[in-house]
């Protein structure tokens, strides 16, 4: 997979620079988190954020 196909498919989530994220960029990794979060397969149980 080329970084334009992942670019195609998921716009603003492809990087350039890593280390300077957009007010833009940080909404869409946030919403699609959120997203991933309240999917209904997800299972809180699953994973664990605290170690």
């Amino acid at each position: 997979m080329k970084p334009s196909d992942l670019e195609e498919k998921h716009p603003g989530m492809v990087l350039e620079n890593p280390d300077e994220l957009t007010k833009e960029q940080i909404d869409n990794v946030t919403a699609f988190f959120l997203c991933f979060l309240s999917h209904p397969s997800f299972k809180p149980g699953r994973l664990s954020f605290a170690s």
